[in-house]
């Protein structure tokens, strides 16, 4: 009798609620969806954003944002181009005068007779004509000769700075940084105004990730010489990663004056206008620094970054396909580019092929960081809306291993598990639904996470019933009350919670418990259809036929098209003895081609309105 007594309630497809909004003085209208694979009644799951909200991306991170190699040792060149350039137009330095070294007899009496201070003049001298030639070594052979021999002899020592910055950015350019900061150390030392030499060092930091300290010995050097132009581009990109977005401004619209085809201040000048939010000129600059430079992968996925925030999905994902091709280990992009086709697929379908290109791309993302929770969570979010249930447990058991303490992830575990739970052989999955529930609830404790895990103990319980384990069945179906109570009295601004306390209410037969709460959820979602016939349920099956029959009418007037409210109907006019009303909703169900509902009516009025 227990089960003939649900019947109409086990005929209402699983109701699934999204698209709640959390705000308790705005009620949105519901996104509820009914899928033929639940059973059990018109219960609710509130997504706390949505069914299918768009993924979060890695998002725009300018302390992420670093410098290539590439650019470093191109800076290195141009600063030392400019030095070298400077040296012969205007040099910043006093010179001495050159010495021809095949002028000089190192062996002859009268050399070997001079002074240490004359010597050291002679040296300082082959040394400038040496590094006039750029023969370098030599040039410092002669320069630290002369500074020995004299330690007065300042021109040598300016001499010898010039020639170990030289030599610094030779090997700064070759990547050996630890030598290349030892020699613009004593650069320094013997010559503390020596812009060139604290360009250098800022090099060194950056290599090293060091960019306070790159930013401290760019600003030195610009002191010490305004006209080291060559600076501007890379002081502006540190500035740019500090958050100093003025500051960045300034000084790379200074590096564009002197300097427009410079791929890599381009980078930075677009992603300067993407903080700004000027995206029509990040857009121009970044296509303007790829153009200078088509195979840097950051600059492909930044402007990709630009693209996806203007809503254009399609340059956006080709624009990620380009830096995940230039670079196939760039995390970042295979992550923004499943994001990209995710959103993308939204209102396709389950079999969207945007889909399908999502899957690929997470798991690209995750051969490079197989512990990324948030990967593993998105992707875990693909396998849901595609309905590979098993694909989508095994992520999201994996994004809550990495991320075990995000209420969100569990409420959406919990709700994979439970659609599995509903599919035939997998009841025990519900205890896998429940315990993931009960983890949400006891981080978030809202009104939420109750009204989902009442919502699946509600739906474990209908499983004991149905496999005749008649306490189980009992004890979940007060673990569901208690839990749907405490979601009611969190919020009552919310019908999910309410239209779930109802149904159980209902079976637990508190009727006029039942028709409260499933009052209150039809009161504050206006025309939901579920809350509107599961009132008529709660009425019919406390005997009350005339009320029964109000809720169903009012649940068709809504849809005429919903095929369980005329089969409700059709039983509760039965019941009541109208038999006329009662065989016009069973010839509608016929032209409905329902033949399901028809022949359950059959069974339960004993073939009363074929005739």
């Amino acid at each position: 009798m227990r089960n003939q007594a649900r019947l109409g309630k086990a005929l209402l497809s699983f109701l699934l609620l999204a698209a709640f909004s959390l705000p308790s003085s705005t009620i949105l209208a519901q996104d509820v969806v009914t899928s033929e694979d639940f059973t059990g009644g018109s219960s609710a799951f509130v997504f706390k954003s949505s069914r299918k909200s768009n993924q979060v991306k890695t998002g725009f991170r300018a302390s992420n944002v670093k410098r290539s190699s590439t650019a470093r040792a191109e800076t290195t060149r141009r600063i030392a181009k400019q030095n070298v350039q400077v040296a012969k137009v205007a040099p910043k330095r006093a010179k001495s005068v050159e010495v021809d070294p095949n002028s000089i007899q190192m062996d002859s009496v009268a050399f070997k007779r001079k002074t240490a201070q004359e010597t050291s003049v002679i040296f300082a001298g082959v040394g400038e004509y040496y590094l006039t030639n750029a023969e370098i070594d030599n040039s410092l052979k002669f320069f630290r000769e002369a500074a020995l021999l004299d330690a007065k002899n300042g021109t040598a020592k300016l001499g010898l700075s010039e020639a170990l910055t030289r030599k610094g950015d030779d090997v700064m350019v070759k990547g050996q940084t630890d030598i290349a900061k030892l020699l613009y150390d004593e650069a320094v030392r013997n010559n503390p105004k020596n812009a060139f030499a604290y360009a250098g060092l800022a090099e060194v930091a950056a290599a090293k990730d060091d960019s306070a300290t790159a930013i401290a010995n760019y600003e030195k050097a610009l002191a010490l010489d305004p006209d080291l132009t060559e600076l501007n581009g890379p002081l502006g990109a540190y500035y740019f990663q500090a958050g100093e977005i003025a500051k960045s401004e300034t000084v790379l619209q200074k590096a564009l004056a002197t300097n427009s085809e410079n791929a890599e201040t381009q980078f930075f000048i677009g992603m300067v206008r993407y903080r700004q939010n000027r995206n029509e000129e990040a857009i121009s600059a970044f296509q303007k620094s790829i153009q200078l430079d088509p195979k840097n992968p950051e600059t492909h996925y930044y402007l990709g970054e630009v693209y996806d925030r203007l809503d254009r999905a399609k340059d956006a994902i080709a624009e990620y396909r380009q830096a995940v091709t230039l670079n196939p280990k760039y995390f970042d992009a295979w992550f923004d580019l499943g994001a990209a086709y995710y959103n993308r697929a939204t209102d396709q379908g389950p079999n969207s092929t945007y889909y399908d290109e999502a899957v690929k791309s997470y798991k690209e993302a995750l051969k490079i960081n197989p512990r990324s929770g948030e990967a593993h969570g998105n992707l875990a979010d693909v396998y849901r809306q595609m309905r590979k249930l098993d694909e989508a447990i095994g992520e999201y058991r994996l994004a809550t291993t990495f991320i075990p303490n995000d209420p969100e992830l569990y409420s959406k575990f919990g709700y994979v598990a439970g659609q599995r739970a509903a599919t035939p052989g997998y009841d025990s999955f519900w205890k896998l639904s429940i315990d993931s529930l009960e983890k949400a609830v006891s981080m978030s404790s809202d009104y939420i996470d109750y009204t989902n895990l009442g919502w699946a103990y509600y739906n474990a319980a209908i499983t004991d019933l149905k496999a005749r384990r008649e306490a189980d069945y009992k004890a979940k179906l007060e673990k569901a009350r208690a839990a749907l109570e405490k979601a009611v009295s969190m919020n009552d601004k919310m019908a999910a919670p309410f239209l779930n306390l109802g149904m159980v209410r209902t079976d637990l037969g508190d009727f006029a418990g039942a028709v409260e709460a499933l009052t209150k959820a039809a009161d504050l979602q206006k025309n939901w259809i579920a809350a509107i016939n599961e009132l008529g349920i709660a009425y019919r099956k406390n005997g009350d036929f005339d009320n029964a029959v109000k809720q169903f009418r009012r649940a068709i007037s809504v849809d005429d098209k919903f095929a369980v409210g005329h089969y409700n109907l059709a039983e509760s006019e039965y019941r009541r003895g109208n038999i006329k009303e009662a065989k016009k909703e069973y010839e509608k169900l016929k032209k409905m081609n329902r033949a399901d509902l028809v022949g359950t009516l059959d069974l339960v009025t004993n073939n009363g309105l074929r005739q």
